[in-house]
């Protein structure tokens, strides 16, 4: 129903798995936080911004999520998306979770249990509206915005003035992005977490090819052959070169210097 002939591997059902308990821990009110990075067409924003979601509220209806990304537009895009799965006969089939039919505006919908979706460019107004979850899927667009001192504050400024005040007591914050700077929005959150030590991000980085051993694959092994293969991710590499493959593919960003 949500990925019809989708090669999952290992990462996507770790992944999964991860996602699963975050959703539990919301619920728990255990203000859970978690990074994933995950290299480019690995299929992280269709697991956590489209499939998550409709997971989520198929389990707790009467949760609200605010969902967020660089551009209104491509969090609206998110947004149709979960609004579709939650219309589908077959996702009716495994859960009692219907939309509300006076509120169905790809902005902003509700369920039928009053909980409900918001969909938000980063940057953009969120105020008056909370949350159980907030969901930020690549606050930047692109390396220039990334690496732009003064687009890199103003996600701050957004991040800590608007995005997070919105969570509701116990509620979880879930961010998944490109890394492109050390000091991006996920490399400033875990900076200041290791200073003040109240937020205990939990950190989840799959770099393309493997650094060490790890539970499910051994050093220097793709993170899923069967979609890039390790010839496959030589060529990227070549291709885009090493700075950029670190930050994408690895989730390790080189300093300018």
């Amino acid at each position: 129903i949500f990925l019809p002939g989708y090669p999952a591997g290992w990462v996507q059902k770790e992944t999964c798995r991860r996602l699963e308990q975050f959703s539990k821990d919301v619920a728990a009110k255990k203000s859970p936080r978690l990074m994933l990075f995950m290299p480019p067409r690995s299929g992280k924003s269709e697991l956590v911004s489209r499939c998550f979601p409709s997971w989520h509220l198929g389990q707790y209806p009467t949760d609200e999520i605010i969902a967020c990304s660089y551009a209104a537009s491509l969090a609206n895009s998110f947004s149709r998306k979960v609004r579709e799965i939650l219309r589908d006969p077959e996702y009716h089939k495994i859960f009692n979770t219907r939309l509300d039919k006076s509120s169905q505006a790809v902005e902003q919908w509700m369920t039928s249990a009053g909980g409900g979706y918001v969909a938000a460019g980063v940057g953009g107004p969120i105020v008056g509206k909370g949350a159980n979850i907030l969901i930020i899927d690549d606050p930047t667009k692109g390396r220039d915005e990334a690496q732009s001192d003064v687009i890199k504050e103003a996600v701050k400024d957004w991040y800590t003035g608007s995005a997070y005040t919105r969570l509701a007591p116990g509620g979880g914050i879930l961010v998944v992005m490109q890394r492109w700077a050390e000091d991006d929005l996920a490399g400033w959150l875990e900076a200041e977490d290791k200073v003040n030590q109240n937020e205990n991000w939990e950190i989840i980085r799959y770099p393309a090819i493997a650094i060490d051993d790890e539970l499910f694959r051994k050093k220097g092994d793709a993170l899923h052959p069967e979609r890039y293969d390790l010839d496959a991710l030589r060529r990227i590499r070549t291709t885009i070169g090493e700075r950029d493959f670190a930050a994408l593919y690895q989730q390790n960003p080189i300093p300018d210097e």
